[in-house]
């Protein structure tokens, strides 16, 4: 697929790529550096009145993490990728890009979720949970090569 882009959306095509892949690894580093120093740090007193909002908070990670799958697959279908692409090769790149970033941003406020929660329980299972979801999530957002020069091939 790369052999069909133009030296033209190449270039567009990595430099973008590379911000957009640093940006998910700084955002992948923060959430590591949260969890060790979580891990680190000795949690306070067991709270009975925060296990009333664990469930609700278990289910939104979930929701927001099939939110960012289901997001992701539907920008990356000839449905919503063709209304990018009559903006140009710069709109579909801005468009990938802002999908990378989205999945990394919803990825980090998972693991700030799992801190608040691993304070307000004074568990650090909650923590593991939470945020190994938001790892996992900040993974699955990373910019892939093969997607977007596909998506510019198709121009």
């Amino acid at each position: 697929m790369a052999e069909q882009l133009s030296t033209e959306a190449r270039q567009i095509l990595e430099s973008n790529l590379r911000f957009g892949r640093a940006v998910v690894l700084v955002l992948l580093l923060i959430i590591v550096i949260l969890l060790v120093v979580a891990l680190l740090v000795p949690t306070g007193q067991a709270n009975p009145a925060a296990g009333e909002l664990i469930r609700p908070i278990y289910i939104a990670e979930l929701v927001a993490g099939l939110l960012v799958i289901v997001v992701r697959r539907l920008i990356l279908s000839s449905w919503i990728l063709g209304i990018s692409r009559r903006g140009g090769r710069g709109r579909v790149v801005q468009t990938l890009l802002f999908l990378s970033l989205f999945g990394g941003t919803v990825a980090v406020t998972m693991a700030l979720t799992a801190l608040f929660v691993c304070w307000l329980t004074g568990e650090s299972h909650h923590l593991l949970r939470l945020g190994g979801i938001g790892l996992l999530l900040a993974l699955y957002s990373l910019p892939r090569r093969g997607e977007w020069s596909q998506a510019l091939a198709d121009l």
